[in-house]
């Protein structure tokens, strides 16, 4: 059986292996807590380790949110730098004592501050996933900025990613580098649909199609008149043929391009052991063939 994902960070567990994924980030952030604590003593060998080692246990997770590798190699240059002083001076052990005892004209470089991972990450969510099968290549978009992830290598970003938007997308409207709300690569005619606010583009392949973008409704039929104002996430669901779009807590599914009747229905409706949490909306969604994957924000998934 495939692995089917949506890569966020990469937005891409099954449900049964979102379990083994928390427990993981659970013993990876005693990594992160352990070296933070040991910049702030200057035990910089320590934190040099534990640091490295969160970073490489946890690619996913820095792929997903970039601040953090940033924040985290801030700390690691300083305590490189703080080491180099070390020497230089002949100073030694932990702590601020060495900077008056030892050569006054030599400073230390500043301390950065040390902020948590919840706070790095607060507000941040995964936009839009997309799995593009004219090249087998995952998508997944924050804000402007976007990842793409190879098929045998799901376990980090692919080389130059993330990058700004427009990226490689070709014709997308300039106000679109802002970042998309939703994304779906519709199977029945071979085109992707990028959704922003009240209007969505059609792509063949990575170029944006004549005439886009255009208004929602546009060509899907039976919408109801608020989601016109916009969608929060898209899928195609292989297995039935069908598509779904979400938006708040609630989401439609349509046969071709139109909306099967009895919908909108609330989450989570016909989605089996969808955590509690994601009733309240999905930020984005996608399936490769079998399997649907969910993400809300900050870092959840199902």
């Amino acid at each position: 059986m495939k692995h089917y994902y949506v890569i966020g960070l990469i937005l891409g567990w099954l449900l049964v292996g979102a379990t083994n994924l928390y427990a993981s980030d659970a013993v990876s952030a005693e990594l992160f807590t352990m070296g933070m604590e040991a910049v702030e003593d200057n035990d910089c060998q320590t934190a040099i380790e534990a640091l490295t080692d969160f970073l490489a246990q946890n690619q996913r997770y820095v792929a997903r949110y970039p601040v953090v590798e940033v924040h985290i190699n801030t700390h690691i240059n300083y305590c490189k730098q703080y080491q180099e002083i070390l020497k230089a001076t002949g100073g030694g052990g932990k702590g601020d004592d060495w900077r008056s005892e030892t050569t006054p004209s030599i400073q230390p470089p500043p301390k950065p501050p040390i902020i948590s991972l919840t706070k790095l990450v607060r507000g941040m969510k995964t936009d839009a996933a997309l799995l593009l099968e004219t090249n087998g290549k995952t998508y997944t978009f924050t804000g402007r900025k976007y990842s793409r992830y190879s098929r045998g290598n799901k376990s980090q970003v692919d080389k130059g990613y993330p990058t700004n938007m427009p990226g490689g997308w070709q014709n997308l409207p300039s106000t679109w580098n802002s970042g998309i709300d939703a994304a779906i690569f519709f199977s029945p005619n071979g085109k992707s649909y990028f959704f922003k606010g009240n209007q969505y583009v059609r792509l063949s392949h990575i170029t944006v199609d004549t005439g886009y973008p255009t208004r929602l409704p546009g060509g899907w039929e039976g919408l109801p008149k608020e989601w016109n104002k916009g969608i929060n996430a898209a899928l195609y669901f292989e297995p039935n043929g069908k598509s779904y779009f979400f938006r708040g807590n609630q989401y439609v599914r349509l046969t071709g391009t139109k909306v099967d009747a009895g919908y909108p229905a609330n989450l989570p409706g016909g989605w089996k052991g969808l955590p509690s949490s994601f009733s309240k909306g999905i930020d984005a969604a996608s399936s490769e063939t079998a399997t649907p994957i969910f993400s809300v924000a900050p870092n959840m998934f199902a």
